[in-house]
Protein backbone atom coordinates (compact mmCIF):
# COMPACT_ATOMS: atom_id res chain seq x y z
CA UNK A 1 0.00 0.00 0.00
CA UNK A 2 1.23 3.46 -1.09
CA UNK A 3 -0.57 6.16 0.78
CA UNK A 4 0.18 10.49 0.32
CA UNK A 5 -0.51 12.43 2.75
CA UNK A 6 -4.21 13.82 2.21
CA UNK A 7 -3.64 17.66 3.53
CA UNK A 8 -5.00 21.17 2.64
CA UNK A 9 -3.65 22.59 -0.64
CA UNK A 10 -2.44 26.39 -0.47
CA UNK A 11 -1.95 25.66 -4.52
CA UNK A 12 -2.23 22.96 -6.91
CA UNK A 13 0.88 22.91 -8.84
CA UNK A 14 4.26 24.04 -8.70
CA UNK A 15 3.82 25.71 -4.73
CA UNK A 16 6.83 27.28 -3.17
CA UNK A 17 5.25 26.63 -0.11
CA UNK A 18 6.45 23.26 2.57
CA UNK A 19 3.08 22.10 2.70
CA UNK A 20 3.03 22.14 -1.50
CA UNK A 21 6.20 20.62 -1.79
CA UNK A 22 7.15 18.63 1.97
CA UNK A 23 4.46 15.74 1.05
CA UNK A 24 5.00 12.57 3.82
CA UNK A 25 4.45 9.05 1.73
CA UNK A 26 3.81 5.79 3.19
CA UNK A 27 4.54 2.75 2.04
CA UNK A 28 3.63 -0.86 3.60
CA UNK A 29 4.82 -3.61 1.66
CA UNK A 30 4.24 -6.24 4.22
CA UNK A 31 1.58 -8.19 2.25
CA UNK A 32 4.22 -8.53 -0.49
CA UNK A 33 5.88 -10.81 2.28
CA UNK A 34 8.86 -7.59 2.56
CA UNK A 35 9.21 -4.24 4.12
CA UNK A 36 11.82 -1.54 5.10
CA UNK A 37 15.46 -2.72 6.65
CA UNK A 38 13.93 -1.96 10.05
CA UNK A 39 10.47 -2.28 11.66
CA UNK A 40 9.01 1.59 10.96
CA UNK A 41 11.83 2.52 9.45
CA UNK A 42 11.92 6.41 8.38
CA UNK A 43 13.85 8.00 5.30
CA UNK A 44 14.10 11.31 4.99
CA UNK A 45 15.83 11.09 1.62
CA UNK A 46 13.33 13.49 -0.99
CA UNK A 47 11.65 11.04 -3.57
CA UNK A 48 9.50 11.92 -6.88
CA UNK A 49 6.37 10.57 -7.27
CA UNK A 50 7.11 8.31 -10.34
CA UNK A 51 9.34 6.00 -7.97
CA UNK A 52 6.10 4.85 -7.26
CA UNK A 53 5.06 2.91 -9.93
CA UNK A 54 8.87 1.16 -10.53
CA UNK A 55 8.31 0.27 -6.45
CA UNK A 56 5.30 -1.26 -6.72
CA UNK A 57 6.48 -3.75 -9.81
CA UNK A 58 9.63 -4.55 -7.76
CA UNK A 59 7.51 -5.47 -4.79
CA UNK A 60 5.27 -7.56 -7.27
CA UNK A 61 8.40 -9.30 -9.02
CA UNK A 62 8.20 -7.62 -12.13
CA UNK A 63 10.60 -5.91 -14.26
CA UNK A 64 10.32 -2.28 -13.67
CA UNK A 65 12.95 -1.74 -16.53
CA UNK A 66 10.20 -2.77 -19.10
CA UNK A 67 8.91 0.32 -19.02
CA UNK A 68 10.09 3.32 -21.05
CA UNK A 69 10.13 5.84 -19.09
CA UNK A 70 11.85 4.43 -16.56
CA UNK A 71 14.86 3.15 -19.31
CA UNK A 72 14.40 6.91 -20.83
CA UNK A 73 15.04 8.41 -17.25
CA UNK A 74 16.74 5.91 -15.51
CA UNK A 75 13.88 6.32 -12.93
CA UNK A 76 15.01 4.81 -9.21
CA UNK A 77 12.78 2.98 -6.67
CA UNK A 78 11.70 4.43 -3.52
CA UNK A 79 14.39 4.24 -1.03
CA UNK A 80 14.42 1.90 1.75
CA UNK A 81 11.79 -0.94 0.61
CA UNK A 82 13.46 -4.36 0.31
CA UNK A 83 12.00 -6.51 -2.46
CA UNK A 84 11.61 -10.17 -1.87
CA UNK A 85 15.06 -11.86 -1.57
CA UNK A 86 16.99 -8.51 -2.02
CA UNK A 87 20.26 -8.75 -1.30
CA UNK A 88 21.53 -6.85 1.97
CA UNK A 89 24.77 -5.40 2.50
CA UNK A 90 27.11 -5.97 5.18
CA UNK A 91 30.14 -4.69 6.55
CA UNK A 92 32.29 -5.47 9.28
CA UNK A 93 28.62 -7.60 10.69
CA UNK A 94 26.88 -4.37 10.48
CA UNK A 95 24.10 -4.11 8.37
CA UNK A 96 24.30 -0.86 5.89
CA UNK A 97 21.19 1.38 5.42
CA UNK A 98 18.84 -0.07 2.86
CA UNK A 99 18.45 3.43 1.26
CA UNK A 100 21.93 3.04 -0.74
CA UNK A 101 21.56 -0.55 -0.87
CA UNK A 102 18.74 0.23 -3.14
CA UNK A 103 20.46 2.79 -5.17
CA UNK A 104 23.59 0.13 -5.45
CA UNK A 105 21.06 -2.10 -7.13
CA UNK A 106 19.15 0.47 -9.20
CA UNK A 107 23.43 1.49 -10.54
CA UNK A 108 24.25 -2.07 -11.22
CA UNK A 109 20.99 -2.53 -13.29
CA UNK A 110 21.95 0.59 -15.44
CA UNK A 111 26.07 -0.31 -15.48
CA UNK A 112 24.17 -3.70 -17.52
CA UNK A 113 22.32 -2.07 -19.94
CA UNK A 114 25.00 0.85 -20.71
CA UNK A 115 27.45 -2.57 -21.14
CA UNK A 116 24.62 -4.61 -23.70
CA UNK A 117 24.33 -0.96 -25.73
CA UNK A 118 28.14 -0.68 -25.55
CA UNK A 119 28.07 -3.98 -26.98
CA UNK A 120 25.51 -3.96 -29.88
CA UNK A 121 27.57 -0.78 -30.71
CA UNK A 122 30.76 -2.43 -30.91
CA UNK A 123 29.25 -5.46 -32.89
CA UNK A 124 28.02 -2.78 -35.49
CA UNK A 125 31.49 -1.76 -35.69
CA UNK A 126 33.19 -5.11 -36.04
CA UNK A 127 30.24 -5.63 -38.54
CA UNK A 128 31.29 -3.09 -40.99
CA UNK A 129 35.07 -3.40 -40.90
CA UNK A 130 34.35 -7.47 -41.80
CA UNK A 131 32.30 -5.99 -45.11
CA UNK A 132 34.75 -3.21 -45.65
CA UNK A 133 37.14 -5.96 -45.73
CA UNK A 134 35.47 -8.23 -48.07
CA UNK A 135 34.49 -5.27 -50.07
CA UNK A 136 37.95 -4.19 -50.93
CA UNK A 137 39.13 -7.85 -52.03
CA UNK A 138 35.88 -8.43 -54.06
CA UNK A 139 36.68 -5.03 -55.72
CA UNK A 140 40.84 -6.12 -56.37
CA UNK A 141 39.20 -9.34 -57.64
CA UNK A 142 36.72 -8.48 -59.84
CA UNK A 143 38.71 -5.38 -61.14
CA UNK A 144 41.64 -8.02 -62.21
CA UNK A 145 39.17 -10.65 -63.46
CA UNK A 146 37.39 -8.09 -65.65
CA UNK A 147 40.49 -7.10 -67.61
CA UNK A 148 41.58 -10.68 -68.31
CA UNK A 149 38.20 -11.61 -69.51
CA UNK A 150 37.71 -8.02 -71.56
CA UNK A 151 38.58 -9.98 -75.05
CA UNK A 152 37.27 -13.54 -74.73
CA UNK A 153 34.24 -13.06 -72.42
CA UNK A 154 33.39 -8.85 -72.64
CA UNK A 155 29.46 -10.18 -71.15
CA UNK A 156 31.51 -11.35 -67.86
CA UNK A 157 33.87 -9.16 -67.95
CA UNK A 158 31.74 -5.90 -68.11
CA UNK A 159 29.87 -7.47 -65.22
CA UNK A 160 32.92 -8.39 -62.93
CA UNK A 161 33.88 -4.55 -63.32
CA UNK A 162 30.54 -3.82 -62.04
CA UNK A 163 31.24 -5.40 -59.15
CA UNK A 164 34.59 -3.67 -58.77
CA UNK A 165 33.16 -0.58 -58.59
CA UNK A 166 30.08 -1.44 -56.37
CA UNK A 167 32.84 -2.89 -53.98
CA UNK A 168 35.01 0.22 -54.69
CA UNK A 169 31.67 2.62 -53.84
CA UNK A 170 31.11 0.56 -50.69
CA UNK A 171 34.29 1.50 -49.01
CA UNK A 172 33.57 4.92 -48.36
CA UNK A 173 30.40 4.45 -47.22
CA UNK A 174 30.83 1.62 -45.01
CA UNK A 175 33.87 3.39 -42.67
CA UNK A 176 31.28 5.97 -41.23
CA UNK A 177 29.71 2.50 -39.57
CA UNK A 178 33.75 1.38 -38.29
CA UNK A 179 35.44 4.89 -37.27
CA UNK A 180 34.97 8.69 -36.29
CA UNK A 181 31.70 9.44 -34.66
CA UNK A 182 30.33 5.51 -34.21
CA UNK A 183 34.03 4.48 -32.85
CA UNK A 184 33.80 7.52 -30.03
CA UNK A 185 30.32 6.94 -29.27
CA UNK A 186 30.78 2.79 -28.82
CA UNK A 187 34.00 4.18 -26.24
CA UNK A 188 31.69 6.50 -24.53
CA UNK A 189 28.92 4.31 -24.20
CA UNK A 190 31.79 1.50 -22.79
CA UNK A 191 33.12 4.24 -20.25
CA UNK A 192 30.11 4.75 -18.70
CA UNK A 193 29.36 1.18 -18.37
CA UNK A 194 32.71 0.50 -16.72
CA UNK A 195 32.67 3.78 -14.67
CA UNK A 196 29.51 2.21 -13.18
CA UNK A 197 30.68 -0.39 -12.27
CA UNK A 198 33.99 0.16 -10.59
CA UNK A 199 32.54 2.95 -8.22
CA UNK A 200 29.57 0.10 -7.49
CA UNK A 201 32.43 -2.16 -6.94
CA UNK A 202 34.67 0.29 -4.40
CA UNK A 203 31.20 1.33 -2.69
CA UNK A 204 30.48 -2.47 -1.57
CA UNK A 205 34.20 -2.77 -0.32
CA UNK A 206 33.51 0.17 1.45
CA UNK A 207 37.03 1.25 0.12
CA UNK A 208 38.63 4.94 -0.90
CA UNK A 209 36.32 7.35 -0.24
CA UNK A 210 33.25 5.55 -0.12
CA UNK A 211 34.47 4.87 3.43
CA UNK A 212 32.30 5.83 5.22
CA UNK A 213 29.53 6.70 2.57
CA UNK A 214 27.02 4.90 4.84
CA UNK A 215 23.89 7.04 3.11
CA UNK A 216 25.37 6.66 -0.44
CA UNK A 217 25.60 10.39 -1.11
CA UNK A 218 28.74 10.16 -2.36
CA UNK A 219 28.14 7.46 -4.57
CA UNK A 220 25.09 9.29 -5.84
CA UNK A 221 26.84 12.65 -6.79
CA UNK A 222 30.09 10.58 -8.59
CA UNK A 223 27.25 8.35 -10.61
CA UNK A 224 25.24 11.29 -11.32
CA UNK A 225 28.28 12.91 -13.21
CA UNK A 226 29.10 9.55 -15.06
CA UNK A 227 25.50 8.90 -16.43
CA UNK A 228 25.24 13.13 -17.22
CA UNK A 229 28.38 12.24 -19.44
CA UNK A 230 26.87 10.02 -21.66
CA UNK A 231 23.82 11.36 -21.43
CA UNK A 232 23.35 12.19 -25.28
CA UNK A 233 23.85 8.27 -26.16
CA UNK A 234 20.79 6.90 -24.23
CA UNK A 235 18.83 7.01 -27.73
CA UNK A 236 21.01 3.73 -28.44
CA UNK A 237 19.14 1.66 -25.41
CA UNK A 238 16.20 2.74 -25.65
CA UNK A 239 15.12 -1.05 -26.26
CA UNK A 240 17.23 -2.56 -23.98
CA UNK A 241 16.79 -4.08 -20.91
CA UNK A 242 19.18 -5.12 -17.84
CA UNK A 243 20.56 -8.37 -17.62
CA UNK A 244 19.56 -10.39 -14.78
CA UNK A 245 22.18 -10.72 -12.58
CA UNK A 246 22.65 -9.86 -9.02
CA UNK A 247 25.36 -7.61 -7.27
CA UNK A 248 28.14 -9.33 -6.91
CA UNK A 249 29.06 -10.45 -3.85
CA UNK A 250 31.59 -8.33 -1.89
CA UNK A 251 31.06 -6.58 1.43
CA UNK A 252 34.14 -5.89 2.10
CA UNK A 253 38.37 -5.65 0.97
CA UNK A 254 38.89 -8.93 0.84
CA UNK A 255 36.11 -10.62 -0.64
CA UNK A 256 36.80 -7.44 -3.42
CA UNK A 257 39.92 -8.98 -3.98
CA UNK A 258 38.23 -12.77 -4.40
CA UNK A 259 35.42 -11.30 -6.52
CA UNK A 260 36.87 -8.10 -8.40
CA UNK A 261 40.21 -8.62 -9.01
CA UNK A 262 40.97 -12.60 -9.55
CA UNK A 263 37.61 -12.58 -11.69
CA UNK A 264 39.47 -9.46 -13.93
CA UNK A 265 42.26 -11.74 -14.37
CA UNK A 266 41.09 -15.07 -14.75
CA UNK A 267 37.76 -14.15 -16.08
CA UNK A 268 38.74 -11.45 -18.21
CA UNK A 269 41.85 -10.55 -18.96
CA UNK A 270 43.83 -13.78 -19.25
CA UNK A 271 41.42 -15.18 -21.79
CA UNK A 272 41.00 -12.10 -23.80
CA UNK A 273 44.83 -12.34 -24.06
CA UNK A 274 45.04 -15.96 -25.08
CA UNK A 275 41.68 -14.98 -27.84
CA UNK A 276 43.76 -12.06 -29.26
CA UNK A 277 46.95 -14.07 -29.72
CA UNK A 278 45.18 -16.64 -31.66
CA UNK A 279 43.41 -14.45 -33.95
CA UNK A 280 46.79 -12.29 -34.25
CA UNK A 281 48.44 -15.48 -35.12
CA UNK A 282 45.86 -16.58 -37.76
CA UNK A 283 46.09 -13.10 -39.38
CA UNK A 284 49.97 -13.17 -39.35
CA UNK A 285 49.60 -16.61 -41.59
CA UNK A 286 46.99 -14.75 -43.62
CA UNK A 287 49.77 -12.06 -44.25
CA UNK A 288 53.02 -14.41 -44.69
CA UNK A 289 50.67 -16.36 -47.07
CA UNK A 290 49.74 -13.83 -49.31
CA UNK A 291 53.33 -12.65 -49.40
CA UNK A 292 54.31 -15.44 -50.35
CA UNK A 293 51.57 -16.22 -53.16
CA UNK A 294 52.20 -12.26 -54.53
CA UNK A 295 56.33 -13.09 -54.62
CA UNK A 296 55.94 -16.66 -56.50
CA UNK A 297 53.44 -14.99 -58.97
CA UNK A 298 55.74 -11.91 -59.99
CA UNK A 299 58.37 -14.73 -59.99
CA UNK A 300 56.82 -16.99 -62.40
CA UNK A 301 55.85 -13.38 -64.35
CA UNK A 302 59.74 -12.19 -64.79
CA UNK A 303 60.56 -15.74 -65.64
CA UNK A 304 57.86 -16.82 -68.20
CA UNK A 305 56.67 -13.55 -69.25
CA UNK A 306 52.95 -14.29 -68.87
CA UNK A 307 51.55 -10.91 -69.58
CA UNK A 308 47.97 -12.97 -67.38
CA UNK A 309 50.11 -13.51 -64.17
CA UNK A 310 51.46 -10.09 -63.61
CA UNK A 311 47.94 -8.14 -62.61
CA UNK A 312 47.18 -10.95 -60.02
CA UNK A 313 50.26 -9.43 -58.41
CA UNK A 314 48.91 -5.96 -57.77
CA UNK A 315 45.68 -8.25 -56.54
CA UNK A 316 47.84 -9.94 -54.08
CA UNK A 317 49.06 -6.40 -52.73
CA UNK A 318 46.03 -5.05 -52.49
CA UNK A 319 44.89 -7.71 -50.24
CA UNK A 320 47.52 -7.36 -48.21
CA UNK A 321 47.16 -3.94 -47.49
CA UNK A 322 43.24 -4.37 -46.95
CA UNK A 323 44.25 -7.15 -44.51
CA UNK A 324 46.79 -5.16 -42.83
CA UNK A 325 44.67 -2.08 -42.28
CA UNK A 326 41.76 -4.13 -41.01
CA UNK A 327 43.97 -5.30 -38.24
CA UNK A 328 45.30 -1.79 -37.41
CA UNK A 329 41.84 -0.62 -37.08
CA UNK A 330 40.97 -3.66 -34.63
CA UNK A 331 44.49 -2.53 -32.55
CA UNK A 332 44.42 -5.72 -31.62
CA UNK A 333 48.23 -5.78 -30.87
CA UNK A 334 47.92 -3.32 -28.28
CA UNK A 335 45.03 -4.84 -26.70
CA UNK A 336 46.97 -7.73 -25.97
CA UNK A 337 50.24 -6.35 -24.24
CA UNK A 338 47.82 -3.89 -22.35
CA UNK A 339 45.41 -7.20 -21.51
CA UNK A 340 49.12 -9.23 -20.10
CA UNK A 341 50.51 -6.28 -18.40
CA UNK A 342 47.16 -5.12 -16.34
CA UNK A 343 46.99 -9.19 -15.80
CA UNK A 344 50.13 -8.52 -13.86
CA UNK A 345 49.86 -5.94 -12.21
CA UNK A 346 46.56 -6.83 -11.04
CA UNK A 347 48.12 -10.47 -9.81
CA UNK A 348 51.01 -7.92 -8.10
CA UNK A 349 48.16 -6.52 -5.79
CA UNK A 350 46.81 -9.94 -5.11
CA UNK A 351 49.91 -10.79 -3.92
CA UNK A 352 50.24 -7.99 -1.99
CA UNK A 353 46.75 -8.16 -0.26
CA UNK A 354 47.28 -11.25 1.32
CA UNK A 355 50.02 -10.51 3.17
CA UNK A 356 48.60 -6.84 3.99
CA UNK A 357 48.87 -5.77 7.94
CA UNK A 358 46.22 -3.64 8.31
CA UNK A 359 42.82 -2.45 6.89
CA UNK A 360 44.15 0.99 5.83
CA UNK A 361 46.80 -0.88 3.51
CA UNK A 362 43.88 -3.42 2.43
CA UNK A 363 41.72 -0.32 1.66
CA UNK A 364 44.65 1.53 -0.60
CA UNK A 365 45.17 -2.06 -2.57
CA UNK A 366 42.21 -1.98 -3.37
CA UNK A 367 41.98 1.73 -4.72
CA UNK A 368 44.95 0.91 -6.42
CA UNK A 369 43.34 -2.59 -7.88
CA UNK A 370 40.79 0.00 -8.79
CA UNK A 371 42.67 2.75 -10.83
CA UNK A 372 44.88 0.22 -12.52
CA UNK A 373 41.80 -1.33 -14.17
CA UNK A 374 40.33 1.91 -14.69
CA UNK A 375 43.68 3.02 -16.30
CA UNK A 376 43.87 0.21 -18.63
CA UNK A 377 39.78 0.64 -19.71
CA UNK A 378 40.98 4.24 -20.57
CA UNK A 379 43.81 3.61 -22.41
CA UNK A 380 42.76 0.64 -24.71
CA UNK A 381 39.64 2.97 -25.20
CA UNK A 382 41.08 6.16 -26.49
CA UNK A 383 43.70 4.07 -29.04
CA UNK A 384 40.64 2.12 -30.30
CA UNK A 385 38.92 5.31 -30.64
CA UNK A 386 41.86 6.46 -32.90
CA UNK A 387 41.94 6.79 -36.63
CA UNK A 388 44.03 3.98 -38.14
CA UNK A 389 46.04 6.55 -39.45
CA UNK A 390 45.93 8.34 -36.88
CA UNK A 391 47.89 5.53 -35.43
CA UNK A 392 50.51 4.76 -38.13
CA UNK A 393 51.36 8.46 -37.85
CA UNK A 394 51.94 8.46 -33.95
CA UNK A 395 53.57 5.38 -34.25
CA UNK A 396 56.20 6.75 -36.96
Amino acid sequence: MVYAADMAKISEHGGVDPADRQVPLVVDSSAAGTGFAGHGAVVDQPVETTQIAPTILRLLKLDPNQLRAVQIEHTAELPGVAAPGARRVRSDHRVWDAVPVQLVEDLWRQRSVWSRGANRMKKRISQARAAALIAAVAAALAGTLSGALADSAPVPSRALAGVAALGAALLPILRPWWSGKALRNWTRARSVSEALKSEVYLWLARAGDYRDDRDGARLRERTNQVREDGADLLRYQLDLSPAQRSLPEVDDVPSYFTVRVSGQIDGYYRPKAAALQKSLSRFRAAEIGLAVTGALIAGGAAVFGGSLLAPWVAVITTITSALAVHVAATRNEYQLIEYLRTAQRLENLRSQALVASGTDELNALAVSAEEVISIENKGWMAKLAEEPDEQAGGDS
